[in-house]
């Protein structure tokens, strides 16, 4: 929905979890970066963090403790953590968010209670995309091909399972809808998310996915907005197919407490709607200046890249798009001066 492998894994699935989600220890911890820091001091709030890096997370912490004890620390509203494999030396990212205040987040759409489910046999397929996602990303082959909209990996085992999923959405794209749009279960709403994404008929899938786009769940509202980044792209490229995606209400993903919320809208931002439209623009400037500037700054180039991008073009510097990342310092500064001189 982009260092190699960290950008690697970030369009293939952006591999960020609650810290207690895995079993297995991540790789020790190579990076940590923050977000949503406005007044607090960045020193203070790293002094506050229980993991440093080159710390290992085992996947067994207790998380509710952790924030409590980092909310308690720094007199925050709340915080996040998500960890996400891996750099070019196979060690994990630590994203750290923070609100300093509260009622800051995204207004999610509220919870679904639908009792339409997905077959077993989608459920399988999922199972076998994620695991051979895993072997791909180990081999260093997670590349893909989205010129038709939707991703179509080069790792064989990641296409077949893919292919399958391409079989789905053609034959019975209105279950995978119904599914995004009523079920209960967010596991099979965020699979439903990912079908819909390779059903024929694009314009139809992104009026699907921007809805999805806001679930209250993360999972579905990642991969939702991964499709429609992939979607975007391919209605620049093909104007005939009649895409429209009004991307000024994705704005808000950038300042949400959820790295992944961020990581995909960036995607869609910065790759799906491509050179910002004036409308847009104003949106970024007005409404998520701060947030780009510091996601500038993030330490990963495949996760500041398309930040530095975005904030090249608000700063008015569009000719440093193609060297972005080579330039952050210039463009975070006038981000800066610009962030001072916004009412």
């Amino acid at each position: 929905m982009p260092t190699r492998r960290a950008g690697a894994v970030a369009l293939c699935a952006l591999l960020a979890a609650p810290i207690s989600a895995h079993a297995q220890p991540f790789p020790p911890i190579e990076l940590v970066d923050l977000f949503g820091v406005r007044t607090l001091d960045e020193q203070a709030v790293r002094a506050a963090l229980p993991f440093r890096e080159g710390d290992t997370i085992e996947g067994d912490e207790d998380r509710t403790a952790i924030e409590r004890d980092v909310i308690a620390k720094l007199g925050i509203a709340a915080v996040s953590f998500a960890l996400v494999c891996c750099t070019d030396n196979l060690g994990s990212i630590l994203y750290v968010g923070i609100a300093e205040q509260p009622g800051t987040g995204v207004a999610y759409r509220p919870t679904l209670a639908g009792d339409v489910e997905l077959p077993p046999e989608v459920l399988a397929v999922d199972e076998a995309l994620s695991a051979a996602l895993m072997n791909a990303i180990a081999a260093g082959n997670a590349g893909e091909d989205r010129s038709q909209g939707h991703s179509l990996a080069h790792d064989p085992a990641m296409r077949a399972q893919q292919e399958r999923l391409l079989r789905f959405a053609r034959e019975d794209p209105e279950l995978y809808a119904r599914v995004l749009r009523e079920s209960a279960n967010a596991k099979h709403r965020a699979i439903a998310a990912t079908v819909v994404g390779y059903a024929a008929d694009k314009a139809w899938a992104a009026r699907e996915l921007e809805a999805a786009a806001f679930d209250a769940d993360g999972g579905v509202r990642n991969n939702a907005v991964r499709a429609l980044a992939l979607i975007g792209a391919y209605g620049r490229e093909h104007p005939d197919a009649g895409i429209e995606i009004d991307y000024t209400r994705f704005v808000e993903l950038l300042n949400s407490l959820e790295q992944t919320d961020r990581n995909k809208g960036l995607a869609l931002l910065g790759f799906g709607a491509g050179a910002p439209s004036p409308r847009l623009l104003a949106a970024l400037e007005e409404r998520a200046l701060p947030s780009l500037i510091e996601m500038c700054r993030w330490r990963n180039d495949g996760h500041a890249q398309p930040a530095c991008f975005l904030l090249a073009h608000v700063v008015g510097m569009p000719a440093l798009t193609e060297r972005a990342l080579a330039a952050r310092a210039q463009l975070v500064a006038a981000g800066r001066v610009l962030a001072a001189a916004s009412p």
